[in-house]
């Protein structure tokens, strides 16, 4: 038994053994720049297949020395370092499990084997003609959640950076957003040339929109026009690939931010209060923004509330914060969490007088965009405004109104609560006249009389005559 495993592991050890002694040795030949042959240069971009897998190879050359890229299709890139010496290629692709490729170059094309703990196999390369260079942007770059429609355009610009015609060259972008709905595309090239700009094969089709050929130093302007209705915050990146059959697939990506739609809201506490009013009046902004991946940064601006408020203090809870209310207070999340606040100003209104006082917060972007605006009243009222009708606002608040203006300046409703308030008073009297009692009481005073319990009559006349002056109603 063992001696069969002896014989199935023996191959694997090889192999491994044979990675590490030419990794070693590329290591070495790299540090002597000198050796490679004069004129080879291997630089460039190569299609090429590993056995039946095509691929894309990018190799920069410095002396002997060799570095550059390998990608399979759409896979992402991997590493590849190694050395030429004469027309000897060394290579290692860092992948798991390491790969050791050893070839020899014949002009613009690359053949050799390739060695690994998980196997050995054959590749070859051929130099292409034309490099590809692509870049993409999305205008504008932030979006806010929740509304309705709003304009997004996507632009792609395809150069050919060589001196060689780019040939049968196709543009493809599959991955726009799902809440974006594409309206049109525009196509300009820097050459005369007339494209066919189907939207559908840009973005449906299996190669994408057909450009055809670049010439040396072209360049290809496409723009993608639509609108945008998110629901919800994020960072929504997508990618757009280019690439014709004698180069290597460009590639580039875009990211569209949707913002959260901040939520306002202003309140006073209390919201009514007498004219005169010596305690304290909380005015409270509360900003709520969904997190997301972009920028949460907002700014807050009232301009009058500390005009009404004097002596006032205002306090930031739940955000960092920068400037002031009246001409402008930045609001910043912490990190991408999103931002809940509180701006909280106190201060004394008491020198304000009868009427209504608005206050309004309005909420903008960073960049000066409105984005919410609300309005909140202060309601100041005389002593004896119908909301002031009760025993106790008649005590405590000021009884003594008609010291401070004329009876004759009040209003009819005035004059009759200063009536009721009279009456109340004369029924409170201890010494009222028997005609003032009520039924109630006249039984009591009967009965009291009839049984001669002094104590008892007095106890609970005493108690009547307390409830009374409480103001509560007689039991």
């Amino acid at each position: 038994m063992n001696r069969q495993l002896s014989r199935l592991y023996f191959p694997a050890r090889l192999v491994i053994a044979l990675v590490g002694a030419v990794a070693l040795a590329l290591t070495l030949i790299a540090m002597q720049p000198g050796t490679a042959a004069a004129g080879q240069h291997v630089s460039g971009f190569y299609h090429g297949e590993q056995d039946d897998h095509r691929f894309e190879l990018a190799l920069r050359q410095h002396g002997s020395a060799l570095s550059g890229s390998l990608r399979f299709g759409d896979e992402s890139g991997e590493a590849m370092t190694g050395v030429i010496v004469g027309t000897t290629v060394f290579l290692v692709r860092h992948s798991s499990p390491v790969e050791v490729w050893l070839g020899s170059v014949h002009g613009h094309t690359m053949e050799g084997r390739w060695f690994s703990s998980a196997g050995a196999g054959s590749w070859s390369a051929s130099e292409v003609g034309a490099r590809l260079g692509l870049e993409k942007s999305v205008s504008p770059e932030v979006i806010r959640s929740g509304v309705t429609t709003e304009p997004v355009t996507y632009t792609l610009v395809l150069t050919n950076h060589s001196d060689t015609p780019a040939l049968a060259v196709h543009l493809k972008d599959g991955g726009l957003p799902d809440f974006f709905r594409m309206r049109e595309i525009t196509v300009r090239a820097s050459w005369s040339v007339s494209i066919d700009a189907r939207p559908n094969d840009l973005i449906e089709t299996r190669d994408g929109l057909l450009i055809g050929s670049i010439p040396p130093g072209g360049v290809v302007t496409v723009a993608i026009h639509g609108s945008a209705s998110p629901r919800h915050p994020g960072t929504f990146v997508n990618v757009a690939s280019a690439g014709g059959s004698n180069t290597v697939r460009a590639q580039a990506r875009a990211a569209l931010i949707v913002a959260g739609t901040a939520r306002l809201a202003n309140a006073f506490q209390p919201a009514t209060i007498p004219a005169g009013f010596d305690e304290r009046v909380t005015y409270t902004i509360s900003v709520a923004q969904a997190g997301g991946d972009g920028p949460n940064t907002v700014v807050i601006t009232d301009e009058t509330i500390l005009s009404l408020l004097r002596q006032a203090s205002v306090q930031v809870r739940g955000a960092r914060a920068e400037g002031s209310l009246e001409s402008g207070m930045t609001l910043f999340a912490s990190g991408n969490r999103g931002i809940l606040a509180h701006i909280i100003v106190t201060g004394s209104a008491g020198h304000l007088e009868r009427g209504e006082y608005p206050s309004t917060a309005v909420l903008t972007s960073a960049a000066g965009e409105p984005i919410s605006r609300v309005t909140a009243h202060l309601t100041v009222i005389a002593c004896r405004d119908s909301s002031a009708r009760s025993d106790r606002v008649c005590r405590d608040i000021d009884v003594d109104c008609d010291e401070d203006r004329p009876r004759d300046s009040l209003t009819d409703h005035d004059r009759r609560f200063d009536d009721d308030c009279d009456e109340r008073q004369d029924d409170c009297d201890e010494d009222r006249a028997c005609d003032s009692l009520t039924d109630r009481d006249r039984r009591f005073d009967d009965d009291c009389d009839e049984r001669q319990d002094e104590d008892e009559c007095d106890d609970r006349r005493s108690l009547r005559d307390r409830e009374c002056e409480d103001g509560r109603p007689i039991a």
